[in-house]
């Protein structure tokens, strides 16, 4: 879903022009050449870079995706896994996450079941 837009559409519930770009629904008023314009826009601008130096890091920038991407079960389904996760492991970073560890909180079924 976070990947090239494929422009925007007409809600006629809502009376506006929406589009979707990299993960975010944008609204864009009712008038269709100013709201291709904002899209155009939109598409232009830079991307602000994820720091993932550490895994919770990379953990936040999931949940933050997810929150912005997913139905709201499904984003507290994953919040609420990945929490476990995190609290059972420590805060290290991603270099030096080693697969024995995802192993052990796994076997423990921290991040499986709840």
């Amino acid at each position: 879903m976070a990947g090239k837009s494929k422009g925007p559409w007409f809600w006629k519930l809502r009376g506006e022009w929406v589009v979707n770009v990299r993960g975010k629904r944008h609204y864009l008023g009712a008038e269709k050449t100013a709201a291709y314009d904002e899209w155009h826009r939109l598409c232009r601008e830079k991307s602000e870079p994820i720091s993932t130096n550490t895994v919770w890091a990379v953990l936040d920038a999931f949940l933050d995706h997810a929150k912005a991407t997913t139905a709201p079960a499904t984003y507290e389904w994953y919040r609420y896994r990945l929490q476990q996760f995190k609290d059972a492991l420590p805060n290290v970073p991603v270099h030096a996450l080693k697969v024995y560890q995802v192993r052990t909180v796994a076997r423990k079924g921290r991040t499986c079941h709840g």
